[in-house]
């Protein structure tokens, strides 16, 4: 699990404002960019947050990413067009597929 925040705050003490809780693959489908050290068997997001993965798995995830992106800019370019059609469903449904079977995990 990662904690994701917009701000922090020294005082007296140290204070984190608007953060959540997030799962690997909310970080990994919707965090920074991804890359992949195929030697190591490691993706990072943002060169820093670190998971041991087969490469294969990693390019996936960017190649997931990518198509998640194109599926953003469809809809901001036609805002009237519903995405949950043809390969749009597809990509919606992986999403809350693993989204929902990272939760269930983690309760059990």
């Amino acid at each position: 699990k990662y904690l994701v925040y917009h701000d922090k705050v020294k005082t007296s003490k140290v204070y984190v404002k608007d953060g959540t809780v997030l799962g690997s693959y909310a970080l990994l489908l919707f965090g920074g960019e991804i890359s992949v050290r195929h030697e190591q068997h490691k993706v990072l997001v943002d060169d820093w947050i670190v998971f041991d993965a087969a490469a294969k798995v990693g390019v996936l995830i960017k190649e997931f990413r990518a198509e998640i992106d194109r599926l953003l800019m469809r809809k901001v370019e036609n805002p009237e067009e519903s995405l949950y059609e043809g390969q749009g469903r597809k990509v919606i449904d992986t999403i809350v597929s693993l989204l929902d079977r990272e939760q269930t995990d983690t309760v059990l």
